[in-house]
């Protein structure tokens, strides 16, 4: 997804400066409970290029779905990743401002163990 980002911002030439900022925190949605686990955090990476076409949103996450280059298949395999973790990802587009990718990730209990 982050390179994603760097691809496309790239690419806009009238842009004098691309922004991609990656953070982690607190999920905003409601989060899939995930059998051991107390708790998710999400992820959020955001750019500052032109966004994505509302008409492709519904289809951005599956199999060979691409805008300008590529083979279509980084958003899905992105997906199934993280499905596999038990979670979703979603996009949150601003045709102006930029797109906004967030997924949600179990942060696992496990015991301390001190090394010596």
């Amino acid at each position: 997804m982050v390179y994603n980002s760097i691809k496309y911002i790239s690419r806009e030439t009238d842009k004098k400066e691309g922004r991609i900022s990656i953070k982690i925190e607190k999920p905003k949605r409601k989060s899939i409970k995930i059998k051991g686990t107390k708790q998710m955090i999400e992820v959020v990476i955001e750019d500052n290029r032109e966004g994505i076409d509302p008409k492709m949103i519904p289809n951005l996450f599956t199999k060979f779905s691409k805008s300008i280059d590529g083979n279509g298949l980084g958003l899905y395999i992105s997906r199934k990743i993280i499905e596999v973790h038990g979670s979703k990802i979603w996009t949150d587009n601003n045709m102006k401002n930029g797109a906004i990718f967030s997924f949600s990730l179990p942060v696992l209990n496990l015991p301390s163990k001190t090394i010596v």
